[in-house]
């Protein structure tokens, strides 16, 4: 028969083995939450003078001469036509190329053919985009990167290639 105290000891250690268990599932479930955070260090905040020179070197290294703008931004030539980076050190990973030749419109109806236009260009190019704006059609492209030194080499050429193609693209459905 077990004694008063058998039964309590049974029951306490019974009781630990049960928290034990808890607790460890509890542990092993936030290790593995938090894992993911852990593994990668978080991109390290780049200043706008930073993210400047770093796209100028970029354009030095791809054979383009930039400058920087009023705003701040990146200008350059790219096949005669004039473009320009968009630099913002509040979120360093996205980076977004722009055409400074703006298409206007002149009434109601060459405004709902740009837009339709737009919409065309932009579902047909990877990347980019053509919208209306302030009364004008802009043309970009616009990626995420893991870090902004990601941008080099074949990335920036096939961005600056989509920035062209959606303008062309653009351009050719306006004239349908």
């Amino acid at each position: 028969m077990i004694s008063r105290r058998e039964l309590f000891i049974t029951k306490i250690y019974s009781k630990m083995l049960f928290l034990t268990r808890h607790i460890a599932t509890s542990l092993l479930f936030f290790v593995i939450a938090l894992l993911p955070r852990l593994t990668y260090a978080q991109p390290q905040s780049l200043s706008k003078p930073q993210l400047q020179k770093l796209y100028l070197d970029l354009l030095a290294t791809e054979g383009f001469k930039g400058e920087i703008d009023a705003d701040g931004d990146v200008g350059f030539k790219y096949e005669g036509s004039p473009y320009y980076i968009a630099v913002n050190a509040e979120d360093p990973e996205f980076f977004r190329v722009m055409s400074a030749e703006l298409f206007s419109f002149q009434d109601s109806n060459e405004r709902q053919q740009a837009e339709a236009a737009c919409a065309y260009a932009t579902g047909k190019i990877k990347c980019a985009k053509a919208y209306v704006s302030s009364g004008k059609v802009r043309f970009s492209v616009e990626l995420f990167l893991n870090k902004p030194q990601d941008l080099k080499g074949n990335m920036f050429t096939r961005s600056m290639r989509a920035l062209q193609s959606v303008r062309k693209t653009f351009l050719e459905r306006m004239e349908e």
